[in-house]
This record gives C-alpha cells, sequence and structure tokens, in this order.
C-alpha cells in the first residue's frame, strides 16, 4: 500500500517522492508511520512547559521493536536530516509523540521536540527520513491547512470505550489509622461502608478552584487532618482479550497511585507503594493550573490484569500536606481495540488522540462563513449578515466566548449590534470536519463620541456592565492607532481587538477612581494568548497604568522605564495612550472616557522581557535548580508567605508562583540567598563575587532608583532575578509616581539630598538590605572597590543617557506629544489638576527637579580630572593638558597604560602633572587626582593616535563550502573550519604586528602571531583550523595564526585594533553584497587592496573570487582560472537548469543506465563531479540535490549552491559562457 495520498501536484514532486518511496523498502517494512499531527494546538495536550505547542505521533505498526536512534524528521525538502532522533525505541503497536515545538529538545528519556513547528497555514511537507537521510519512511507530501484544535493523519477503524469516566459512582475514605494496610486496594475489599459519591473526589479551600470537579467535598475530613484518601472505582468489561490499549487520564493534586485489581499500575509524586501509609503525602506538588487537565498514562501492558465483568480501580490519593488548601482526584479509564491504518486516506480529527489511535475523522473541511462587517467600533444601529457560498452548509453561531458545535443557534436573520458582542460563527456540511471558527466583535458607540479624534493609540475597554476588581473580569478590548495623518478615530481599523481579561492593580493606590490595572489577551477558551501590540514582543500580560494624583506630569514611570532601557537594562516598555473605560450598558459614551494612560509590559518570563530559563516543578537539582527565578521585595498577595529567611529579606514569589515552586527549590534558593549576603562587602569587586551578584546590574539598578529618588526602592516592588548557573541581577525597575519632586508625598521633594524627608522617611538607599554591606552605610564617596565602580558608573550614564541635555529632550518630546490629551485627562480627574498652573508647568517642575538631582549627585562625587583634548586621532607635537576644578588636588598621570595609583599611593611609575603633556607618538594617557593623603578619584583615560597602521582586509571567506570527502576523509572537519581572513599591509612601510588584535569578528591577538611584522605588500592569512586549511588549499598561503570563534553566514562587523584600542579598520559585511559567496564556494576579494579602509563597509569595494575556494595568500597575484564554466546542478550540459537535469540526476543515483557524468570518467569519485552537483551544498551527492532543483525550478526554493551564474569547476568542460 502506497504510504502517502497525492493531491493534484505538479509531475516533478509526483516523480520525486515516488523515488523516495523506492528506496525505502526496507525503512517502509519496519511499519513506522506518521499517522497523526497538530499544527493548531491550542487546547489538546501541553507538553512539559505547560504550553500547547504542535505535535507530531509516529506509530509502529509492524511486529518488532525499532530504535530510532538516526531517524530524521522534517518539514523542508531542501533539509531532510532536519532533527535528529536520539536513541529511543518505538514497541510494536505502539506510538511515540513528539512536539514540533522548535525546543530543539533530543535525550532519551524525557519529552521530545523538534527543531522546527508546523505551517498550520499549509503547504510544507512533514516526512519521517531514514538515518542515511535519504529516503522517506513515511510522512505528507503537501500538508493541507490546519484547523484549530483539530489534527490531521491517517483514518483507521478502531473501536473506542470508556468504561470509566464523568460522573462515575466512587467510594472514598480518608483513613484515621493503618488498620486496613494494604487490603482496600483489592479487588473483593468490602468497601460497602465508605462514603459514596461521584466523581471527583476532593475540596476546594479557596473557591471557585474544583468545584465544578467535585462530587462531594472532603474538606472537613481532609483539610488539617489527613493528606491521604483512599478512593475506590467500580467499572464494567465486557471482553478483555480483544483490547489493545488501555490509558488512564488523571486530574490530580497533588499525588497518587492507582491499583487497578490490586496492581499497581501508574503513580505521580508518590512514595513507592511498599512506603505508602494511611498518612503518606504526596513527594511534590502538582499546580492547580495543571491539575484540572487530564494527565494521560499508558497502562496497556496491564490489560491482562483486567477482568471480564466487574473491575476496580483503587487509587491512595495524596495532598501535599494536611494543611493543602485544595485536593482532587478524578479518573477516567478509556480503551481501544485497534483497527487497520487506512494509509491512504488523510482526514482530519475534530477529537485529536496523541499516543492513542485516531477517533473518526473528515477527508474535507467546510468552508468558513462570511461576515458581512469587520472587527470595530460602530454608531448607529449596526447589522451583521452572515453568508456561505455552499447552499447546503448550515452556518450556526455563539454570542457567548464558546465555539459553536451542532446544538448552537442556526444563523437565520442578521445580527443587530447592540452593545459590545463576539460572533463566533461556524459553516456545518454534511461529510466535512464544521469549518474553523471566524470571529469578530463589535462594539457600539455613542453618537457623542463619534467624532472623537487623538494624536495617541486608543485602548476602548468594555466589561459588559462589571466594575473590574481584584479578581479577574472577562471583557473586550479594541486598540486604534494614529494612521499616516497622525490622528485616530474610534471607528478606525483596530489594530488589537478581542476578548481580554482585566484585574485591578495597586496597594497604597488600589481603591483609587482612576484605576490602573492588569490586561490579559484571552482566546475563546479564556486561556491567556500572546499577541503583538505596539510591535512590543509577543505576550498575553500587560499593564494599565493610570497616571493620577502623584504624578500629574503624567510621564514619571514611563521616563524611568525608557532611561533604563536606554541604559541597557530591561524595563517594560511604554506606550501613552487614551482609554475609554466602559463598565456599564448600552452603548460607549464619552461617560466612560477615563483619560491618559501608559500601556507597558508586564515583568515576566520571557525571551522578549526578563530572558532566564523556565524552572518547572521537577528542577529541583543542579544545574537545573539554579534558574530562572524572578522576586522581588514587596507586600504580599493574597495567600503567599514569601520566602523568608533569605539571607535577611523575605522574598517574595514572581516566577515560579509560590504555589508552584518546589520545596527542593526553596531551600535551595534561601541558602544561596544567605551565601550571597554573607559574600557582600565593599571590596565585592575585588573579590569577584560575580559568581553571586551581577556588579553591573546592581550598581545600575540602584543608581536609577536613586537618581529619581524613588521612596519606595528596595523594600516594595524591589524585583531580582536569577537566570539558570547564572549570577542574581538587580531589577528590573517598577514604580515610579512617587519620584521627582512629585505631588502629595513631600518625601521626594527635595533634589539636593540623599535621603528622603517627611511621613516615614522612605528608603535609607545606602543602609537598606543587601546593598548596606557594599555601601558600608555610607554615600559611595570614599575609596572601596564598590565605591568606584559606583562613581564611574554614575559618570559614564551622565554622559549618556541620563545627561541632562539628553533626559531634557526626552522629557520635552513627551510633554509636547502628551499636551493636547492632558487637557482631557485633567478635565475628566478635576480633582487632580497640575499645581503649577497647568499641565507644561508639571513637565517644567520635572525638568527642573531632575537637572537640580543631577547636578548635586554629580557635586557630591570626587570630581575626576579631564582631558583637554579627549583623545582620539591628533597630530604629532600635540599638548594636552589635565583639568581638575575642585582645589586641594594633586594630579597624577601615566604614559604605559598602567593606573597611576598602586594602593593608596602613587604607583612607582606614574608622574605628577605640572605642565601641559606632548604626544609625540600613539600613546594612552591615564590620570586620577588625590586629595590630601586619603582619597583618590575615579581614572579618567585618553587614547592620542598619531599614526595607524597600515593594514587592510583584502579577502573573506565567511561562508564556505562543507568540506569534500577527500579534504576530510575522516570526518573531523565542518564548513566553519575551511574559513580564513586575509591580511596586507598596504603602507610603503613595515608594520610591527604587536599590540594589535582584533576587537569584533573573530578573536585573535597579533602578538600570538607566527610573525612579528609585515613588510611592505606582505599577505598573510588568518584560519579558523589549520588541518582543514590546509587540506583544502595546501602549504602555499602563509598563516599566521589560528582565530577562535567564527564568522557569520549571514551578516557581521569585522574590527582590527591597533595597539592603544584604536580602530584600524570596522567594517559589516553582509552576504546580500554578492550572493555567490554565500555558501556557494566563493569568497569576498577587495576589488583595490590599496583602497583607503574606511570603504570596507561598501559593498562596490568588494567582488567574488575568480575560482571556486577563493584564493587566500594570493592577492594581487591571483591564478589563472582553472577549469571549465560550469553552472551548477546542469547535469545536461545545456548551459541552464531545468526539470530533465533533477531527472537524469535521479536516474544516475537509482537507476544508472550507462549515464556518464561530464566531469570524469570516474563518477561520483571524481571531485570536480561531486561540486557540480552538490546542489544543496552538504558536501554529499544524493536525492536531496534532485530535490533541491526541482524546488528551486517549481515552488521559489533557493537556487544550487554554486548560484546561477557560470563557474569554473576544476575537471569539467565549458558548459556556459560568461558575458564580457
Amino acid at each position: 500500500m502506497n504510504p502517502l495520498r497525492f493531491g493534484p501536484r505538479p509531475f516533478w514532486l509526483f516523480f520525486c517522492v515516488f523515488t523516495f518511496f523506492a528506496c525505502s523498502d526496507s525503512a517502509s517494512a519496519q511499519g513506522l508511520l506518521i499517522t497523526e499531527f497538530q499544527a493548531f494546538n491550542e487546547s489538546t495536550i501541553q507538553d512539559e512547559d505547560s504550553e500547547y505547542t504542535d505535535w507530531i505521533e509516529i506509530f509502529n505498526s509492524g511486529d518488532a521493536a525499532v530504535n530510532l536512534d538516526g531517524y530524521y524528521l522534517t518539514d523542508s525538502v531542501e533539509e531532510l536530516a532536519k532533527w535528529q532522533f536520539p536513541a529511543v525505541t518505538i514497541g510494536p503497536g505502539r506510538f511515540l509523540v513528539v512536539f514540533a515545538s522548535g525546543k530543539d529538545r533530543r535525550s532519551a528519556g524525557s519529552e521530545l521536540h523538534t527543531n522546527f513547528s508546523i505551517e498550520r497555514n499549509g503547504g510544507e511537507i512533514l516526512v519521517l527520513i531514514t538515518p542515511d537521510g535519504s529516503s522517506v519512511v513515511s510522512g505528507y507530501t503537501e500538508i493541507p491547512e490546519q484547523i484549530e484544535d483539530a489534527s490531521y493523519g491517517m483514518a483507521t477503524d478502531s473501536v473506542f470505550a470508556e468504561p470509566l469516566g464523568e460522573g462515575a459512582s466512587v467510594r472514598a475514605l480518608v483513613p484515621q489509622n493503618d488498620i486496613l494496610g494494604d487490603t482496600w486496594r483489592a479487588f473483593d475489599f468490602d468497601d460497602s461502608g465508605w462514603a459514596e459519591t461521584t466523581s471527583g473526589v476532593g475540596f476546594e479551600g479557596r473557591p471557585p478552584g474544583y468545584q465544578a470537579l467535585i462530587g462531594t467535598d472532603f474538606l472537613e475530613e481532609m483539610y488539617r487532618v489527613n493528606p491521604t484518601a483512599y478512593i475506590r472505582y467500580d467499572f464494567q468489561i465486557e471482553n478483555p482479550a480483544e483490547l489493545d490499549m488501555m490509558v488512564l487520564g488523571m486530574r490530580y493534586d497533588d499525588g497518587f497511585s492507582a491499583f487497578l485489581n490490586g496492581e499497581l499500575v501508574a503513580s505521580a509524586n508518590s512514595p513507592a507503594a511498599a512506603a505508602l501509609t494511611w498518612n503518606s503525602d504526596a513527594s511534590s506538588s502538582h499546580a492547580d493550573r495543571l491539575a484540572v487537565d487530564y494527565v494521560e498514562f499508558d497502562v496497556s501492558d496491564h490489560i491482562s490484569s483486567l477482568r471480564q465483568g466487574r473491575n476496580v480501580l483503587a487509587i491512595h490519593g495524596l495532598n501535599t500536606s494536611q494543611t493543602s488548601n485544595d485536593f482532587l482526584i478524578y479518573p477516567r479509564l478509556r480503551t481501544v481495540v485497534v483497527g487497520d491504518i487506512q494509509i491512504a486516506t488523510r482526514q482530519y480529527f475534530d477529537a485529536p488522540s496523541p499516543g492513542a489511535p485516531n477517533n473518526e475523522g473528515f477527508e474535507s473541511v467546510a468552508e468558513k462563513p462570511a461576515f458581512s462587517r469587520e472587527s470595530g467600533a460602530y454608531t448607529g444601529s449596526p447589522t451583521v449578515e452572515l453568508s456561505t457560498e455552499v447552499p447546503d452548509a448550515v452556518i450556526r453561531y455563539t454570542m457567548d466566548g464558546s465555539v459553536p458545535d451542532e446544538t448552537s443557534t442556526v444563523y437565520s436573520e442578521p445580527i443587530v449590534v447592540d452593545g459590545a458582542i463576539e460572533i463566533i460563527a461556524r459553516a456545518f456540511e454534511d461529510g466535512k470536519l464544521p469549518s474553523p471558527a471566524k470571529r469578530e466583535t463589535y462594539l457600539l458607540l455613542h453618537s457623542n463620541v463619534s467624532n472623537f479624534s487623538s494624536n495617541l493609540p486608543v485602548v476602548i475597554v468594555n466589561t459588559f456592565g462589571r466594575q473590574i476588581s481584584e479578581s479577574w473580569t472577562e471583557g473586550y478590548a479594541l486598540i486604534v492607532e494614529p494612521g499616516e495623518t497622525g490622528r485616530v478615530r474610534l471607528t478606525d481599523e483596530p489594530h488589537y481587538i478581542g476578548k481580554t481579561a482585566f484585574k485591578r492593580r495597586g496597594s497604597s493606590t488600589g481603591g483609587r477612581q482612576k484605576l490602573s490595572f492588569t490586561f490579559e489577551a484571552r482566546n475563546s477558551e479564556g486561556d491567556d494568548k500572546d499577541v503583538e501590540i505596539f510591535e512590543f514582543p509577543e505576550e498575553s500580560d500587560y499593564v494599565m497604568y493610570g497616571p493620577y494624583n502623584f504624578d500629574r506630569a503624567l510621564m514619571r514611570n514611563a521616563l524611568m522605564y525608557e532611561l533604563s532601557n536606554r541604559a541597557g537594562r530591561w524595563a517594560a516598555r511604554p506606550r501613552f495612550v487614551e482609554c475609554y473605560l466602559h463598565t456599564r450598558a448600552g452603548p460607549i459614551s464619552s461617560a466612560s472616557y477615563w483619560g491618559v494612560y501608559v500601556f507597558m509590559e508586564k515583568i515576566k518570563r520571557n525571551s522578549g522581557r526578563v530572558d532566564i530559563a523556565k524552572l518547572t516543578e521537577q528542577d529541583n537539582a543542579e544545574p537545573d535548580v539554579s534558574g530562572g527565578y524572578i522576586m522581588k521585595v514587596d507586600r504580599p498577595d493574597p495567600g503567599d508567605s514569601g520566602l523568608t529567611g533569605a539571607g535577611g529579606l523575605t522574598l517574595r514569589w514572581v516566577e515560579p508562583k509560590e504555589r508552584e515552586k518546589s520545596t527542593q527549590q526553596a531551600t535551595w534558593l534561601r541558602n544561596y540567598c544567605n551565601r550571597l549576603r554573607s559574600s557582600l562587602n565593599a571590596n565585592t569587586i575585588i573579590a569577584n563575587d560575580g559568581d553571586y551578584i551581577d556588579v553591573g546590574s546592581w550598581i545600575d539598578h540602584h543608581i536609577l532608583n536613586v537618581y529619581p529618588k524613588n521612596v519606595d526602592a528596595f523594600r516594595l516592588s524591589g524585583y531580582m532575578f536569577k537566570d539558570r548557573g547564572g549570577p542574581l541581577q538587580m531589577g528590573p525597575i517598577w514604580d515610579f509616581d512617587r519620584t521627582m519632586g512629585c505631588a502629595d508625598d513631600g518625601r521626594a521633594a527635595d533634589p539636593r539630598s540623599w535621603n528622603n524627608s517627611g511621613g516615614d522617611g522612605g528608603t535609607r538607599y545606602f543602609q537598606f538590605g543587601w546593598y548596606s554591606p557594599l555601601f558600608g552605610n555610607q554615600p559611595p564617596v570614599g575609596d572601596s572597590a564598590w565605591a568606584r565602580a559606583y562613581r564611574a558608573r554614575w559618570n559614564e550614564l551622565r554622559r549618556g543617557p541620563l545627561g541632562n541635555e539628553e533626559v531634557m529632550a526626552l522629557i520635552d518630546e513627551w510633554g509636547s506629544m502628551l499636551n493636547e490629551a492632558a487637557t482631557r485627562n485633567f478635565n475628566k480627574w478635576t480633582g487632580v489638576r497640575p499645581r503649577f498652573g497647568s499641565f507644561q508647568g508639571e513637565v517644567n517642575h520635572l525638568k527642573t527637579w531632575l537637572t537640580n538631582r543631577g547636578n548635586w549627585m554629580d557635586a557630591q562625587f570626587i570630581e575626576s580630572p579631564h582631558l583637554e583634548p579627549e583623545g582620539g586621532l591628533v597630530d604629532s607635537g600635540t599638548q594636552v593638558q589635565i583639568l581638575i576644578g575642585a582645589p586641594g588636588a594633586t594630579i597624577y598621570y601615566t604614559l604605559d597604560g598602567s593606573d597611576p595609583r598602586s594602593g593608596n599611593n602613587p604607583s612607582a611609575t606614574a608622574l605628577r602633572y605640572q605642565e601641559p603633556i606632548t604626544i609625540t607618538g600613539n600613546t594612552v594617557v591615564r590620570t586620577r587626582a588625590r586629595f590630601g593623603q586619603g582619597a583618590w578619584s575615579s581614572i579618567t583615560e585618553g587614547t592620542y593616535v598619531t599614526s595607524i597602521p597600515t593594514l587592510s582586509l583584502t579577502e573573506l571567506m565567511y561562508h564556505s563550502l562543507e568540506p569534500t570527502l577527500a579534504e576530510d576523509p575522516n570526518d573531523e572537519f565542518s564548513k566553519t573550519n575551511m574559513e580564513f581572513l586575509e591580511l596586507k599591509n598596504i603602507g610603503d612601510e613595515e608594520v610591527s604586528l604587536a599590540g594589535i588584535r582584533f576587537g569584533r569578528g573573530v578573536i585573535f591577538d597579533f602578538d600570538d602571531a607566527l610573525v612579528g611584522t609585515l613588510a611592505p605588500g606582505q599577505v598573510v592569512v588568518l584560519v579558523n583550523e589549520p588541518a582543514a586549511f590546509i587540506a583544502r588549499y595546501g602549504q602555499g598561503p602563509t598563516i599566521i595564526g589560528e582565530y577562535r570563534g567564527s564568522l557569520s553566514d549571514r551578516s557581521e562587523t569585522i574590527q582590527l585594533l591597533g595597539p592603544l584600542g584604536t580602530p584600524i579598520f570596522e567594517f559589516v559585511y553582509t552576504e546580500t553584497w554578492h550572493p555567490t559567496t554565500d555558501g556557494q564556494g566563493f569568497s569576498l576579494v577587495n576589488v583595490s587592496s590599496d583602497a583607503p579602509v574606511d570603504t570596507l563597509g561598501e559593498g562596490a569595494s568588494w567582488r567574488p573570487s575568480a575560482v571556486l575556494l577563493g584564493t587566500p595568500g594570493t592577492h594581487g597575484e591571483e591564478p589563472q582560472p582553472r577549469g571549465g564554466l560550469q553552472i551548477g546542478g546542469d547535469l545536461d550540459q545545456d548551459g541552464g537548469l531545468s526539470i530533465t537535469d533533477a531527472v537524469v540526476l535521479l536516474q544516475y543515483l537509482f537507476q544508472a543506465n550507462g549515464i556518464e557524468l561530464p566531469c570524469g570518467e570516474s563518477g561520483l569519485e571524481d571531485e570536480g563531479n561531486r561540486t557540480l552537483l552538490d546542489n544543496d551544498g552538504s558536501g554529499l551527492v544524493n536525492i536531496t540535490d534532485a530535490v533541491h532543483i526541482l524546488s528551486f525550478l517549481f515552488q521559489g526554493g533557493n537556487p544550487p549552491a554554486l548560484g546561477l551564474e557560470c563557474v569554473r569547476i576544476e575537471g569539467c568542460p565549458d558548459a556556459c559562457a560568461v558575458e564580457e
């Protein structure tokens, strides 16, 4: 039976796939099939990260186990060996589920994840490939468009049953002693005296939680009494001998052991069966959000334990402790009689079954219905019409957020938009999978906002008459952005519209009328959904912050977050918006205008936010237990107790949540914090305690809180995080409304003092928590390593993002942008009008405060000397002055690059400054000021360059061909090992290489070079791997060293630095300059090696090498071209590419038929033939090279590895001509 069903495709693809299978007899005989996959998984199955990702199901239909070691999965005809299996075995009649998540995890015994995801829009392949990388075992030549929460795969004739399901009768007991031992697990145990109820068994101390899943509440019997419950289910099986599979699904909190007729069949978070007692507890927790979903356990190996007729499933339910506030045990048992797999019949399945035989399916899908209106906000009395072009199709719809099914309302007449509604519609046709759900959302506007216009984005929130509280409130949100005109109206096309949930934020400010709230995007099932808003990285969680009485300039939070990001420390990205908050019935009116808000990211683990490893409940040993964590010093969330005794602090759990962390993780982190605290002192940097703390982040976090005088710094909203294997970092910063001379809180009024005044005095910046031993409870004006580093970073930030000019420019820009909306905001909130006569008065006050603050902090730190001129390219004889304004300072300097201070005294090489320094050659001036016999200033450095070494880069092999068999017979090298850089002395004098090094691109110090000087015109080569280079290019080129690192195949900055760190040249190359140099075998060659080095960054300054593989070490003396002119892949030698070239290659590979190759008589043993026909650049010639040509010709794939231009290949005749 043919394992693939072919649709209407071009001949070439049919031929190609047919050939695949012609070569796969041995693999097919093993019976491996991709029986099901899902590319649009919204709620079917979660991976170990609790994420709904794509998955692929592989079934072994043979009679023997198969080891998949070396097999591949791929979604690309151009990369058949895309993701390789580890050594995992599938038994006969068994399934294996691989998540197609892009996470690339392949540890045998753990969850498997491919390095690609499945294209849900269709058009790609999905195939299982043999270990030799050339033949297809099973798969799909062209995936059709995939449907939300449906799967796709092969039809089966299997029979499914659920002998134990929802609402099953159950008897349960919470034991009071060990009198029963393990007798209660037995089939014939008399449980008639136990409590009888319906599934499930448990209790919920914080409703609603599990309440809907619990038949009888066991709160009184278990809470603070016993973490164990004995549970027994009776069920019937008519003929156990017919069964092929049996799957136990468990909803559980927190652990269990399950016994079938007395035999242990499955367990989780449980002690061993022999160790279980009447009051055992779970060994680990199972998070509430996971406990409501079934976790499936394949118990097919225990089918022999079944009896005909009555059977008993006895479950020892386990809570983490008797004080845990919830508990749940809710099983289901499913059985399968596996039928024939109809390999050629492909179907959609509306009930996906990963790891089990496929359910009844549909071969086609109904077409989506059409809506007469797109989502948006409308005025008047709009109606929405639904339609389909299929006469017999029935449209069903819902307006409650659920996906329509066969019982939903049938569409018969236009739907009136009388408020905020979401219409979800599907088309139903006989014999077809119902269409994908189509959703449109509509908001109704009152006429008094129909002409509203703004220069800011507008966020409309509708909660259907419900107030936003401290619990989640579901509703809808719509966001419109200004277009080309710079203005926006509420009826413009939405940037975002959809189901959204909201929760009130704030502790001390949580009760005010202009509330701040969390904004969580959700899907139709109510689960959070990642979306892109305002070009922020995709996420589901955001914050709507409403500046109110404290911040009447409306920008304090946003300002500090922006400055943090400019300083290189991630903080929530902000966007100013205006908000309509509609919490009443009827159309959205002007009464719902809620003023100016800041829409911003929420602090959360995410590659675009706090980029740390995800910590799961199973990560309980090093190195996994070491991260990632996000913690904070703050008030506790309701029900949380925090991590106490952590280096003298109580930390609150952010990631993971307190209810999701394990005991081992809490213990590990507490011990880490205690060791960290013990390591801290004023010389932390010298002691290199970076093993525990990231010094730079700790200093930046402190500065970013002290500069605006944050009265709650470190003690409230004091975030910190730790990645796996890394030190603890401070940040991100958060919450700055009570700062910078704000209203209604006088503690931050004075910019010219360290500590705050009034009220509780706020944070003592140099005495609080873990910062105390670093500062010695004093401002950083002393001479400790920490104080010096702090002052140096302050000075650096003042020359950059915290400089007065830059900060004032940002405030002016935002003030101008907010001016119009600020008027509307203060007309809405009249009780908090600006203090200084106008919004601009508040802006001016903020500018004045920050200017005074920055200047005052400058004055508190010991002044450093400055150089005039500061450095750079200068003429020989230039006079350099060292200046300082502070009285009583003695200036010392060095000219040899050393520090003028040694301990607390001038160094042996230090010179006392008395007169200007004359620069006669390349010189580094390093200087400090000393005050009396005590404190020293931070160091000031200037580099003065009078001449730059005359070195240029003349050739660059950045994306080489894979090594050939002749070059690498032992498979020791990679294409990266074949990279090289060619340098030339383009001057008229000898160049010393001492002190020269690469700063970017690769790592190499010329002090380690094999030569110390370069003569005028001399050319030398740096290589990635000498042995690989010699194998390809021989002993001719002069190799002077081996660099570390590798060159990017795409684009990279190359920087060569002189002896004093001054750039000799710096430029960025890109693969788009000359495509034939991008993995097609040619190098980049400098057109004119004598040209100024500042032209290296221009594509016109480079050309492809004249011969394949480049000409290292011969710049200006390139050899005469060798070999004939060819176009890569042109097997029929007609000077072009066509389907014939692919067909002839396939015939040669699989049929021979006396076909002779053009570049030698030894077939693929000749290097010329291999070079000509290796179309995918893999270093091998096989079926994928034919596929590569076909993909290029018919599907817009990449051209052959040698490109489309005529190139010379040694051993080949001329088959094309180069146009002059």
